[in-house]
């Protein structure tokens, strides 16, 4: 099998905007990264998630200015290409199945809230929330959990259309009482998916599930809550999903490793 993935997307924004975003640090931190440093002209980007304890250094392969970047780290590479019509990611290296899923889902999901940036929130400072805990579970069995409503209303919403395909509307209201009603922006099955949150400012509501370093079986569940309109920390809420995220770990764990 190959050890590559492409992903390509079409997204309405000048190419100067799109370049800005790929290869600026102070854009890198609005879409990818929650925190970014370095520039192209001094070969080096350092990309970090402080709540996932992940930090990542790329060397600056190749660069033809709002066209083509292309970035290492280790094994593996990035290339970013700006077509007429369309941004295409390349990423080799890859190693198993697991790992190519991963990162073909992952660069889904970062895409898309790359293209809710650039088309809706451009130029803004991007505030981070991460809520983040491990389960035994498989990540098909997460998804369930993150998409489909009856699931979702166990430990996360009390009404609602669930999570539907990319491009679809979803409407639901969180067990505290809030609404929720915005578009899918990715839904990878069996993976991960992102949302937009009308009510909360535009904002983006990623719902991730990671390997865990510690056991084979067990599955890191991650939900990251992007601001880019209004910077103010929602303190309650984010308590609230932190309540919310505990209840999906205990219900993943009482039925076991699916």
């Amino acid at each position: 099998m190959s050890d590559s993935i492409e992903v390509v997307l079409s997204i309405d924004a000048p190419r100067a905007r799109l370049w800005a975003a790929l290869s600026l640090a102070t854009h890198l931190e609005r879409w990818q990264a929650d925190q970014a440093k370095g520039t192209l002209e001094r070969g080096r980007l350092r990309l970090a998630w402080p709540a996932l304890g992940v930090e990542t250094e790329l060397l600056v392969v190749e660069q033809e200015p709002e066209r083509r970047l292309v970035l290492a780290s280790g094994r593996s590479s990035v290339t970013f290409e700006l077509e007429p019509d369309a941004l295409r990611v390349t990423h080799d290296g890859l190693e198993d199945d697991d790992e190519r899923d991963g990162v073909q889902s992952s660069w889904l999901v970062a895409l898309r809230v790359l293209e809710h940036y650039v088309t809706h929130h451009f130029n803004k400072p991007r505030s981070v929330h991460w809520t983040v805990t491990a389960a035994p579970s498989s990540a098909a069995a997460v998804h369930v959990f993150y998409s489909d409503q009856h699931a979702l209303n166990a430990w996360l919403t009390r009404d609602g259309s669930g999570v539907g395909s990319a491009g679809s509307a979803c409407e639901f209201t969180l067990r505290w009482g809030e609404p929720v009603s915005g578009r899918v922006l990715a839904n990878t099955p069996g993976r991960d998916l992102a949302i937009t949150w009308q009510e909360q400012n535009d904002s983006a509501l990623v719902f991730r599930t990671l390997p865990s370093p510690l056991a084979a079986g067990e599955r890191i569940l991650a939900l990251c809550w992007s601001h880019w309109e209004c910077q103010k920390r929602d303190e309650a809420t984010r308590r609230q999903f932190e309540a919310a995220l505990a209840q999906l770990k205990q219900l993943l764990a009482t039925r076991g490793v699916a």
